[in-house]
């Protein structure tokens, strides 16, 4: 800065005083901070830009693959319980009817009490590798795999959740050919006893609708024509022994 004496009209008369003149080449300070400022903002709106669609995929993400695996837990643990319950009852007439009520009762926890998501459960004889002795047609059964769909409401007589109803009290009936001794026919056996105990298998095949389409798109998971787009849980027990092959006296 420097001062110059000049001379400053004021009405009609001179008055002497000082004016403060600039050095044109000197870049004002705050000026300099300003533009700067700007620059920065600039540059940060660019980087949120490009860090935004990632956040928002990872908490999408986050959000949509929770939710699967909650479906996923929620469908084994019923699973796990309900082939454990077939394996200590074994030959009970009413073992298929309290295997698919333990489904349906943990499925409770799910919305719509897994309405639309539990689709069906195959009950089968299980070879060596864990899979089915014969082919488990979906819907419908085999002769040693038994198959119901979840379909609660549609089943009246008896009352039940299951098609077909496998609550033989009440007059329902098994979902294939495997039973024990008491289906009409000859179902095959299964065997209870030692050493030749049999392997129980059950499957539980369901659906899955994602939240957000899926970021990337995700394939569709709805089960709705056999079993070719559904998820599935299965859970093998041997039979626990109903008669330990003791020879009468």
């Amino acid at each position: 800065m420097v001062e110059t004496p000049q001379l400053r009209i004021t009405g009609n008369r001179l008055q002497s005083g000082i004016v403060l003149m600039l050095r044109v080449s000197e870049p004002i300070p705050w000026v300099v901070e300003m533009r700067a400022n700007e620059k920065e903002r600039g540059a940060a709106l660019v980087e949120m830009a490009f860090v935004t669609p990632l956040l928002l995929m990872m908490v999408f993400g986050i959000v949509e693959f929770g939710m699967a695996f909650h479906e996923r837990l929620t469908v084994a643990n019923s699973t796990q319980t309900a082939a454990r319950i077939g394996s200590a009852l074994g030959t009970d007439e009413q073992t298929d009817y309290e295997i698919v009520q333990a489904i349906a009762q943990g499925l409770e926890t799910l919305p719509n009490a897994g309405v639309g998501i539990a689709k069906y459960v195959a009950i089968f004889e299980a070879d060596s590798n864990g899979n089915p002795t014969t082919t488990c047609a979906i819907p419908g059964g085999s002769s040693a795999c038994n198959v119901y769909t979840y379909a609660p409401g549609t089943w009246t007589s008896p009352p039940c959740d299951w098609s077909p109803c496998p609550n033989i009290d009440a007059g329902g009936s098994l979902g294939g050919g495997w039973g024990d001794d008491f289906g009409a026919g000859s179902p095959p056996e299964r065997d209870t006893e030692l050493p030749g105990l049999d392997v129980m298998g059950v499957r539980v095949y369901y659906a899955h609708t994602w939240l957000f389409g899926g970021l990337p798109a995700l394939p569709a998971v709805d089960c709705v024509s056999g079993t070719s787009d559904c998820w599935s849980d299965v859970a093998l027990f041997r039979f626990e022994p109903e008669q330990f092959g003791i020879a009468t006296p």
